[in-house]
């Protein structure tokens, strides 16, 4: 019988875990690293999923029965290569094949496939994939509405995917309509407000593109006050804010504010993840803003700080 409780790491030793989802996991450490094959189980104690790790870091994995035990599994995978190693080609590979498992054992009308969807668009958008991004949205919608009808916020929440698809595909002014059409849809229904501020910033992300610089700032604006309000200041969501906060205010003008929100955003990003180093996907988020900086400078005339800048970030 596979034990609840887990055991100490230990080189050489076999540890047991379980959670709530009954899955179980048997991990081979050595010299304090994953080593060797990590099988996980479901609760009839079969081996679903296997996965082989050297020196800390999965290269392979093998699914041996579809089952919900797998589909939790490969979901930890793919987030473990999108967040913890920044691959987001094998992130999207994984989420693939879970898809295709989830339909197998739920099918499509189902709230995991449609959750499972969801974070493939997004994976495919982090690519560039926006044609894949494109047709698994519209996809998404339609089974949305097929299960949930219009009227309510899964529908909305899935139309609002197309406000940033749309944008990424060059065409801002549906980007800006459908943003439009997802606001009149949310007066008098009951939302998660984060889902407001989603719209919003993705809104403002498209009157940027289209050079309406002020409605950009004043639409941000207000997505950055729910983000306090939703988040707190000590919040990833936070950082991105701050970041595209700068930026629109580089746009109107206003530069006397600019580099204080850019250090600002560095600062929660360190709280949070720790230096360079620590977190690759924090360090790509750090570089954007360096970049930043530095081009703030150089739009300025100011070459040698915008060196500066550059060289700090690329050249340690």
């Amino acid at each position: 019988m596979l034990s609840d409780d887990p055991e100490e790491i230990m080189d050489g030793k076999c540890i047991w875990f379980s959670d709530d989802s009954l899955i179980s996991e048997i991990k081979y450490y050595q010299n304090g690293e994953l080593n060797g094959i990590s099988s996980i189980y479901n609760n009839q104690e079969e081996i679903c999923l296997d996965v082989e790790y050297k020196d800390g870091y999965p290269i392979n994995y093998e699914v041996r029965i579809e089952d919900k035990a797998t589909i939790d599994g490969l979901a930890d995978l793919a987030l473990d290569f999108w967040f913890g190693f920044a691959d987001i080609n094998t992130a999207s590979e994984i989420s693939t094949r879970n898809l295709e498992i989830i339909k197998n054992v739920y099918g499509e009308k189902d709230t995991t496939y449609l959750s499972a969807l969801d974070n493939l668009i997004g994976i495919y958008h982090e690519m560039g994939a926006y044609h894949m991004c494109l047709e698994s949205s519209l996809k998404h919608i339609k089974l949305v509405e097929e299960i949930y009808g219009v009227e309510n916020e899964a529908y909305i929440r899935s139309l609002a995917n197309l406000i940033m698809i749309y944008g990424s595909l060059g065409d801002h002014n549906k980007g800006i309509d459908i943003a439009l059409e997802c606001i009149d849809k949310l007066e008098g229904l009951e939302i998660d407000s984060s889902l407001f501020a989603r719209i919003l910033h993705n809104l403002s992300m498209n009157y940027s593109s289209l050079e309406n610089h002020e409605k950009a700032l004043e639409t941000h604006l207000a997505s950055h006050d729910l983000i306090i309000d939703i988040y707190g200041k000590d919040s990833y969501e936070y950082f991105q804010s701050l970041q595209q906060l700068g930026t629109f205010y580089d746009n109107v003008g206003e530069s006397e504010k600019v580099l204080d929100l850019y250090n600002e955003s560095i600062k929660i990003l360190e709280e949070l993840y720790g230096p360079l180093g620590v977190n690759p996907m924090a360090d790509l988020d750090h570089a954007a803003v360096m970049n930043n900086i530095a081009s703030y400078y150089l739009d300025r005339g100011d070459y040698s700080k915008s060196l500066e800048k550059f060289n700090a970030e690329y050249l340690k």
